[in-house]
């Protein structure tokens, strides 16, 4: 009788004891994550100092894209007539490099406020990062890969490349926005992650396709442009830190499959 009376009790204990190191470790866990996007930002603002020419460089890349899709709008010349003509060099002329459909990211900025540039992406980033609950180790390595220069130069500059950090994410949980990541061909493999939603992946493609059909015209420009250049094979290859960021949170994912599908 007393035995049976006290087993519950010694049950209800030990499940307290074994949650414990549980509780600590989490609570370790938000310390650390805390502190390491506190590191984040303080680097940022140091990378921010360093800079040079500030209000130069702060959107350069912005304007530079943006304005060349509102020079689309009005003559339908979307890339430099250089670019088409010739061989030239990259960082001789402000290159225009993105294929066709990155109009239609571009476009709308055209009218909308440039600061939703920046803000649509980092929520979309954000609500992906928490549907997907990486773990902690993911969220660590996250953390250190953030504070690199490589991954907050494009952030400042306003290089479409940062629009991609979503599109895996959300590639992830989804599939379809991952071939988006084919808008920067040197980062394709990325968009592999999509498979992960083999269907909607395939949709995915499917929708780049038949976007990019309206804009048929401006295709062969493209080509001309990027074989007139002299870009070298590892041209870019620093962005793949960047898209590193939103893959890890991905692999560490705690959420099920089914969970990570349904919310």
């Amino acid at each position: 009788m007393d035995s049976a009376r006290i087993t519950p009790q010694a049950a209800r204990s030990s499940a307290t004891t074994a949650r414990r190191p549980a509780v600590r470790w989490n609570r370790a866990m938000s310390i650390a994550a805390t502190a390491g996007f506190a590191i984040v930002l303080a680097r940022a603002v140091f990378y921010f100092a360093q800079m040079p020419d500030r209000d130069g460089a702060v959107g350069v890349d912005y304007r530079l894209y943006v304005g060349a899709a509102q020079r689309w709008l009005e003559t339908g010349q979307f890339y430099w007539p250089a670019q088409v003509a010739g061989p030239y060099h990259v960082h001789d002329l402000p290159s225009i490099l993105y294929p066709p459909p990155i109009l239609y990211l571009l476009v709308p900025f055209t009218v909308l406020p440039g600061v939703l540039y920046w803000l649509i992406p980092a929520v979309l980033t954000v609500i992906a990062f928490w549907r997907l609950r990486p773990a902690p180790w993911s969220v660590m390595a996250i953390i250190v890969l953030a504070a690199v220069g490589f991954v907050q130069g494009p952030v400042f500059w306003g290089t479409p490349v940062f629009w991609l950090v979503p599109a895996v994410a959300w590639g992830g949980l989804l599939g379809w926005p991952a071939p988006f990541v084919l808008l920067k061909p040197t980062l394709a493999p990325f968009a592999l992650v999509g498979l992960r939603r083999p269907r909607g992946f395939v949709l995915g493609i499917g929708l780049i396709a038949v976007l990019s059909l309206p804009l048929v015209g401006l295709w062969g420009d493209w080509f001309a442009a990027i074989r007139n250049s002299d870009l070298s094979p590892t041209y870019g290859l620093e962005q793949v830190v960047l898209l590193l960021i939103p893959l890890l949170a991905v692999l560490g994912s705690t959420r099920s499959r089914g969970k990570v599908a349904t919310g």
